[in-house]
This record gives structure tokens, C-alpha cells and sequence, in this order.
């Protein structure tokens, strides 16, 4: 692979990376990670702890398959459903958009079909390093289903108080110097779909 298409590769990863792992965030299904915004461009943002993450995984990756050859089983499995998936949510998308019945079920058929041999012939590759793939996102997955019912559980715990009932407490608090500024005496902002509403969770 030369420079330019290794560059493009790595950027397109990153990238990729920042925007699925931001979506995520907000969605509930990961935690909420740091994340940096370089200019006033809409959409440019870094998030460190990603690029931790992916740099560590491929120096992994690098040093279990030694050679871009054994990397191939693992690049094509991975490949193929990540093309599946696509497939899925463009159905999804196009359902939604009460696209015709026929015209959808034509065109997702076609595609799924398609992309389906060429699963069942990769998972010839399975043995072969594709289930180093399989791993990662089952872990991935793993991550995301235990962090969106943690997430679930605090939702039971929480409920909407309007804040124009605290102002006085909290004008109150930020001039009582004699407070200790310490982590469970600190006032945290949340989100709100309402107007002059905060959450507030219940802590047992």
C-alpha cells in the first residue's frame, strides 16, 4: 500500500472513529469522553482517548499478524459486514421515509444478496484471523449494552425538577465560601428536552 493510500486509509479510520464514537455518546451507549473542538468549523472535533485506543489496538493488531498477508481473513470479514450493516440501516432509513414497498424491497434485496455471498464465503476466513475482528466488536458491543442499562438504571433514579425553584440555593451556594468545593458538593449541569428544567438524581 503506498503513502498516499495509507494516509487516506488512516484519516478516513480516525475520522470514521470521532464521528460513530460522538454519536454514540449521545445516545447513551458509551461514556462521555473528552472531547476537543480545534476550530469554528462545524463537524472538525478530536477526541484523545479514540485516538489512545485506536493506536494501541493497531500496534496489537500489528504485532499478532506480523504481516499485512496474515491481516487479510480479518480485513475481509470485517469488510463484508460492515457493508451488511450498511445495508441494514439504509433499509431502515428508506422504511422511514415510506419509500415504495416494491422499489425498497428490489434494491435491499439486491444489495443483501449480493453481500451475503460474499459472507458466506468469508467465513472460510473465520480460523484463519477474522474472529480477531469478531472480538473487537464484541467488546465493543459488550462496552455499549453495559453502559446503556447502567444508563437505564440512573434514568429510574433521576426525574425533572423546575429550576427557577433552586435559584435562590443556588445563588446561596456559589457565595457560601465556608462550602468546600469538593466533588459531591458541586453543582453538575444536565440536559433537558424542557425549557427552565433540571434532572436530578436520587442517590440511595
Amino acid at each position: 500500500m503506498s503513502d498516499k493510500k495509507f494516509y487516506c486509509a488512516s484519516q478516513a479510520l480516525i475520522t470514521g472513529a470521532y464521528t460513530l464514537v460522538s454519536e454514540a455518546i449521545h445516545l447513551k451507549f458509551i461514556p462521555k469522553l473528552d472531547i476537543k473542538y480545534p476550530s469554528t468549523v462545524k463537524g472538525q472535533m478530536y477526541i484523545p482517548s479514540v485516538t489512545a485506543v485506536i493506536w494501541f489496538l493497531c500496534i496489537l493488531v500489528v504485532l499478532y499478524f506480523k504481516t499485512s498477508v496474515n491481516m487479510e481473513a480479518a480485513y475481509d470479514l470485517s469488510i463484508i459486514v460492515t457493508m451488511m450493516m450498511t445495508t441494514i440501516l439504509l433499509s431502515y432509513y428508506l422504511k422511514k421515509k415510506q419509500v415504495n414497498t416494491l422499489l425498497l424491497f428490489l434494491t435491499i434485496g439486491f444489495f443483501f444478496i449480493l453481500e451475503f455471498a460474499f459472507f458466506i464465503s468469508s467465513l472460510a476466513k473465520f480460523m484463519h484471523g477474522g474472529y480477531v475482528a469478531v472480538l473487537i466488536s464484541c467488546l465493543i458491543i459488550f462496552v455499549m449494552i453495559v453502559w446503556y442499562n447502567g444508563y437505564l438504571i440512573k434514568d429510574k433514579q433521576s426525574h425533572d425538577v423546575a429550576i427557577d425553584e433552586y435559584l435562590g440555593q443556588l445563588k446561596s451556594l456559589k457565595q457560601d465560601r465556608s462550602v468546600p468545593k469538593f466533588a459531591t458538593n458541586l453543582v453538575y449541569l444536565t440536559t433537558n428536552e424542557e425549557d427552565r428544567m433540571v434532572q436530578i438524581i436520587c442517590v440511595l
